[in-house]
């Protein structure tokens, strides 16, 4: 991206982490009409960790929005 070129939503927000990004990504990948539960699964099991717990993280960066985009 350059300095003249706004930010797309589906390009990482400056306050989301890496790893936050890294999940919405798995997210994107999967498509809008994925529940966030399975692509946090998705994620999880990619990287042969246990899913865990969803946050507030996907609501908090707008996910479903910045995929309809």
């Amino acid at each position: 991206m350059t300095d003249n070129e706004s930010p797309k939503p589906w390009h990482r927000n400056p306050d989301e982490t890496i790893v936050w990004y890294d999940r919405f990504l798995t997210y994107l990948t999967l498509g809008s009409t994925r529940p966030l539960k399975t692509a946090h699964q998705v994620w999880a099991s990619s990287r042969s960790n246990p899913p865990g717990i969803l946050s507030k993280h996907p609501q908090k960066y707008d996910w479903k929005e910045r995929v309809l985009a």
